[in-house]
């Protein structure tokens, strides 16, 4: 019943941001000057273009070496591994609401023997993510988004803020034993957690640069600062919906025609310029790791079959 309720939830919620991009490509009168001056655009700041392609990787490389700092109160492992376990848990993610199969890919087979304290890590690292994307995005959301303007919308914003506390509390059955491991483990180690909060930052300030750099290109805007308190904006809006992230172009996309419609009134660059962050930080690193998945799958099979065999070993023991 609650996996309905979720599926026809992010069903309405895609069909919704759809229906907007597509109202407003309906009201704006296309030519082929619009679609010529994109290419046009893309041309005049190729540099710029290959500095955001250029982007990617290192995004990814400091997502990469944040796990690798993450697991370090349990083991330690190099940054190829770390890597290997990110792209894996993309290449899950995606087919998942907020992520939440991410965690499957990233338990590799060098982790799964130290399940709970990796799934806690995990957490933890999610939650300082989260936190640093809903916060700086609040700050921005009203230099964009208006009550008055859109009063639906904040609304909603301010509702779900407010009912996904509420909701945790009435439908997930409190662990305060779990609890206090979590924040033992965080004040047992809190260089690491300072270190990962940096790099968390950085992560956040990389992404945000790239797409604000798509923006520029495509001269929805001169004033890069003012794209990139729009995209902080548009992440924040984004990291709330529960929409699939390898199919959220639809939600991506009416986020940002209804974040940066105050800056162009043309809604074919803002959507390019989705359209190129979404294939190169959602896309294109989900196949490599399937790509990754494939090549490891057997070994990645086996190891996850014993350690269901001792599971169940150590629970008809006890």
């Amino acid at each position: 019943m609650r996996k309905a309720i979720l599926r026809t939830f992010q069903i309405t919620v895609v069909a919704l941001w759809a229906w907007l991009i597509s109202r407003q490509l309906i009201q704006y009168d296309f030519s082929k000057k619009d679609f010529a001056k994109l290419f046009s655009n893309m041309q005049d700041n190729m540099l710029l273009f290959f500095v955001c392609v250029a982007l990617m990787p290192l995004n990814w490389f400091i997502e990469a070496k944040k796990w690798q700092t993450l697991l370090l109160p349990i083991q330690k492992i190099n940054i190829k591994s770390a890597w290997h376990s990110v792209m894996m848990g993309l290449a899950f993610g995606v087919l998942t609401p907020w992520r939440s199969g991410e965690m499957i890919g990233r338990l590799s087979s060098h982790q799964l023997h130290k399940l709970p304290a990796t799934l806690m890590l995990l957490a933890i690292g999610s939650a300082i993510q989260f936190l640093i994307t809903v916060g700086i995005g609040i700050f921005f959301l009203s230099q964009f988004i208006s009550i008055e303007t859109y009063p639906l919308l904040c609304y909603s914003c301010a509702g779900l803020i407010v009912f996904l506390p509420v909701f945790a509390m009435l439908y997930i059955k409190p662990n305060f034993k779990r609890l206090n491991n979590i924040l033992l483990l965080i004040y047992n180690n809190r260089p690491i957690i300072i270190k990962v909060s940096v790099l968390s930052l950085l992560r956040y300030t990389v992404y945000v640069l790239q797409w604000a750099i798509a923006l520029y290109i495509f001269s929805v805007s001169d004033n890069i600062f003012l794209l990139m308190a729009g995209t902080t904006v548009s992440l924040f809006l984004q990291t709330i919906s529960p929409a699939l992230p390898l199919f959220d172009i639809a939600v991506r996309g009416g986020i940002s025609l209804l974040v940066f419609s105050s800056l162009s009134s043309n809604p074919l660059p803002i959507l390019m310029s989705s359209l190129i962050i979404w294939l190169l930080n959602i896309v294109i690193p989900s196949l490599a790791g399937i790509f990754i998945l494939l090549c490891n799958f057997p070994e990645w099979k086996c190891k996850l079959s014993d350690f269901g065999a001792k599971a169940q070993v150590k629970q008809l023991h006890a």
